[in-house]
């Protein structure tokens, strides 16, 4: 499917969501891919940040270790476009859930009901 199949009506883009305050942008993180290494932009969304505690740096770096080795690994789910990973148990978050995707904005932290 083409943009020609159909026609955008709205688009909120990545820097409009950390414009308007629903991300916090992180850093950036290194991901393997076919053509090299690329260095992409991480974001966490506020609600995440702030409920999963994840504004100390520690805790932080913690995750993000669990969550960059989760999308290494290959899942049949994924698709050239995106990969969704679900982190639980013992994180180190007020939290028992997150949700890591990583798609053409870069990789992006959540709570399960921010999606």
């Amino acid at each position: 499917m083409t943009t020609d199949d159909f026609e955008i009506i709205s688009v909120y883009t990545r820097e409009q969501a950390i414009d308007d305050g629903m991300l916090v942008e992180t850093g950036t993180a290194l991901i393997p891919t076919t053509k090299g290494i690329a260095t992409v932009s991480v974001c966490l969304t506020t609600n995440c940040f702030v409920s999963a505690l994840l504004d100390d740096e520690a805790r932080r770096a913690q995750v993000m270790k669990r969550a960059l080795a989760a999308l290494l690994e290959h899942d049949h789910e994924d698709t050239p476009y995106m990969r969704l990973r679900v982190l639980n148990g013992n994180l180190p978050t007020g939290c028992p859930t997150l949700w890591v995707i990583l798609d053409h904005d870069g990789i992006t932290v959540m709570l399960p009901e921010d999606y």
